[in-house]
């Protein structure tokens, strides 16, 4: 029986064999090498470039994650002040999330990068994983914003949340102590819009006319190649000198062209002006009719000139470029508001 069987197996072999042999064709042409993936992902993903990176983002403002406590887990500012905050947002398309978050974290590498859209970066060009790159819906009036490329991810964050004032009889009451465009109106500022534009003495270049606007970006600017220390430049986002110099050969400070120092100028002329105005303190918050200081249970009623030239002091305070996002635009707030008080 045994032999019998050891038998049948050995036939079975040899006619799957033949029927193998038999069907066997001509032999196809060489196919082409094919590209590995791990040179691709490993210009990025090394241990060098990861250690660097991580360096860089420590000292951040981002990673800090001053406001995450305060902020990242309420719904309706969670969407910039958390990761889970911004994934969250980016996914459903809404401004606030569906609920509060309670165990908020700060911004982080995942927060901006997610998925590749591609891995041919000589066809491509450079894919960072960037979570977005279309255009913001500002929260200021709801109209949009493109950058066109990755700034509208930093500008998905980095703009007002209030408009400038409006009215139809020419006055306007302030009834919160927290008025004004919000932090962080840095797209609007480069955009050339979102200010209260008076008339005054000096004209309102065109939206979009500014040549870091242009001719630049916020990557070029904020993330240059990194200092040797690590202390400035790449993702510190903090902007170092060669960002500057790439342009401004002859630059040896920010200062480029004193733009720096006459807004500085202007901005302090402008508070005067409002502290003298009784509009703010000497601490820079809002005081209320009776010159105390603003709170919900008070209001200070101003000109709606007045009250857009306070709007305009915070708007590129907020800032904090000092006029170097867009000089024009930002002069001609300050000097036109100004102008109001004398």
């Amino acid at each position: 029986m045994k032999r019998t069987l050891n038998y049948l197996l050995t036939i079975s072999a040899l006619f799957a064999l033949a029927i193998t042999i038999s069907c066997e064709g001509p032999e196809g042409p060489v196919g082409q090498d094919g590209q590995n993936a791990s040179e691709v992902c490993k210009e990025c993903h090394n241990d060098e470039k990861q250690d660097s990176v991580s360096t860089q983002y420590a000292s951040s403002v981002h990673a800090a994650g001053a406001n995450v406590g305060y902020a990242g887990g309420r719904n309706d500012c969670a969407a910039c002040h958390s990761h889970e905050g911004f994934v969250e947002t980016q996914h459903t398309g809404r401004d606030t999330t569906a609920a509060d978050i309670p165990i908020p974290t700060a911004i982080a590498c995942n927060t901006c990068h997610d998925d590749h859209n591609t891995l041919d970066f000589e066809n491509d060009g450079p894919d960072y994983a960037m979570r977005t790159k279309e255009a913001v819906t500002l929260l200021m009036d709801g109209s949009s914003l493109d950058f066109e490329g990755s700034s509208n991810l930093c500008a998905s964050c980095h703009q007002p949340r209030t408009p400038a004032p409006s009215s139809t009889d020419g006055t306007y009451a302030i009834t919160s102590p927290h008025y004004g465009p919000h932090h962080g109106t840095q797209a609007t500022v480069l955009e050339g819009i979102g200010g209260y534009e008076l008339a005054g003495s000096m004209s309102y270049p065109e939206p979009g006319a500014s040549t870091h606007r242009t001719g630049a970006s916020c990557n070029s600017c904020h993330m240059s190649p990194a200092a040797d220390n690590n202390s400035t430049g790449g993702h510190t986002f903090v902007p170092n000198l060669a960002s500057c110099t790439s342009c401004h050969t002859d630059a040896s400070s920010f200062d480029v062209n004193g733009v720096q120092t006459e807004v500085e100028s202007m901005l302090g002329d402008l508070e005067t002006a409002l502290i003298n105005a009784n509009i703010i303190g000497t601490d820079g918050h809002l005081l209320d009719d009776s010159g105390e200081a603003l709170n919900y249970g008070s209001s200070l009623n101003l000109t709606i000139d007045q009250a857009g030239a306070y709007f305009n002091w915070a708007t590129v305070a907020e800032d904090r470029s000092m006029g170097v996002h867009n000089p024009a635009y930002v002069k001609a707030l300050l000097q036109n508001s100004i102008e109001v008080f004398n």
